[in-house]
């Protein structure tokens, strides 16, 4: 008997471990780039088409939404930079000698910096919420609830369902 058909089953083993990795290579590089990657600070088309299916807006209520929610990303993409700027600076900070003396007062000005941008999201909800009728005022608080429901799972570690 030879070598091959003393270990036949493992080499049987092999080959269909070798198949798999492979599959599993295709597969990965066929569908890579439609995974969905989440990016927290861009838009988030997919929860305003479904605000706007689920609460079957009018017209006029589609373009107060739609004006809400530019003036909302204009305001809140430019507290965020100004919130990048300081966190560098922090950083940069960090090497410098003086660090505890003037880090103290960033440290305050980016608390204050974010619950601007706290305050600023949640008049945006407030202004969203003023445009609808009371049934549909309803249906979108079950659906702010239902998505901060999962926010909290996801800042957990908690997978998201898609």
């Amino acid at each position: 008997m030879n070598y091959f058909s003393r270990n036949r089953g493992l080499w049987i083993a092999i080959g269909v471990l070798i198949l798999i990795n492979l599959g599993s290579m295709v597969w990965m590089y066929r569908f890579h780039g439609r995974m969905i990657r989440h990016d927290r600070f861009k838009e988030h088309p997919r929860h305003e088409e479904l605000i706007k299916r689920e609460l079957g807006l009018s017209k006029e209520q589609r373009k107060l939404f739609k004006e809400v929610q530019k003036a909302h990303r204009q305001k809140i993409k430019a507290q965020q930079e100004e919130l990048r700027a300081m966190k560098s600076k922090l950083r940069a900070m960090a090497m410098a000698e003086s660090y505890q003396a003037d880090a103290d007062s960033l440290y305050n000005d980016i608390g204050k910096l974010q619950a601007d941008i706290e305050r600023s999201n949640f008049e945006h909800l407030k202004e969203m919420y003023q445009g609808l009728d009371p049934e549909q005022q309803k249906k979108f608080r079950r659906m702010i609830d239902k998505m901060s429901r999962e926010k909290e799972k996801t800042a957990k570690g908690k997978p998201r369902r898609p």
